[in-house]
């Protein structure tokens, strides 16, 4: 069973009882996404300058999730177009 939690309590019975089994996945930081974001737009010979992926990864709020889904999107909508 997985459990997914956005914040857990280390004081808790619950954690207490289960640390041993937790994983905690730490928020990717800015470069690690910016660097991603970078290298599947190049992957996919879209050329975009590095001050405007940066611009990106700000808009969407440095959300590792919220970048895939919105390049799924750009990525998308490129393809159709071609």
């Amino acid at each position: 069973m997985i459990l997914y939690f956005d914040e857990l309590d280390t004081k808790s019975d619950f954690y207490k009882t289960n640390k041993d089994k937790i994983v905690n996945f730490k928020h990717l930081s800015r470069p690690t996404i910016i660097a991603y974001v970078q290298t599947l737009l190049e992957k996919n010979k879209l050329i975009v300058t590095q001050d405007r992926i940066e611009k990106f990864v700000d808009f969407c709020d440095c959300n590792y999730s919220l970048c895939c889904n919105e390049l799924e999107k750009i990525l998308t909508l490129n393809q159709s177009s071609s």
